[in-house]
């Protein structure tokens, strides 16, 4: 083996380059009879993510979206972070660059989502919220059973 190859398999196949919070919209309603008037959509929890590669196919980005709602702090709230990756120079199939921003990318972002809710919403309460922690490559699987096929 040669010391180039020693490096490049020692070198990460994605790394974050940066991570920006993209946006933050929380809202904490004063009243119960306000927080009712909410529309039973935004009452439900989500995490959603997105990705992509560049069109020269060197770069990935990754947007990850956390919608917040906590009934007893009548709390809901959108909080968006946005990733920035590159990628092994080695790695060049585009299909696997996709499954790495999704697996390893989204593993790489997480934390800083996760961080950003629970600042935001220990602004106005000592009672945060902290999201769940998530396995990236159960759920690549179980949302994309193509991937299974061997």
């Amino acid at each position: 083996m040669t010391k180039d190859s020693k490096e490049k398999k020692q070198e990460t196949v994605i790394k974050l380059v940066s991570y920006r919070v993209k946006d933050v919209s929380y809202h904490r309603y004063l009243s119960a009879s306000d927080y009712e008037k909410v529309d039973e959509d935004l009452k439900r929890p989500t995490i959603n993510m997105q990705y992509g590669v560049s069109e020269d196919t060197k770069y990935g980005i990754a947007e990850m979206r956390a919608h917040i709602v906590k009934p007893d702090q009548k709390q809901v709230g959108d909080i968006t972070v946005v990733g920035f990756f590159d990628f092994r120079s080695d790695v060049t199939d585009f299909e696997q660059k996709k499954k790495l921003l999704a697996v390893n990318g989204g593993a790489m972002l997480y934390p800083y989502l996760r961080a950003t809710v629970s600042m935001v919403t220990a602004l106005d309460n000592p009672d945060t919220t902290v999201l769940p922690t998530l396995n990236f490559a159960e759920q690549f699987e179980q949302l994309n059973p193509k991937n299974n096929d061997k």
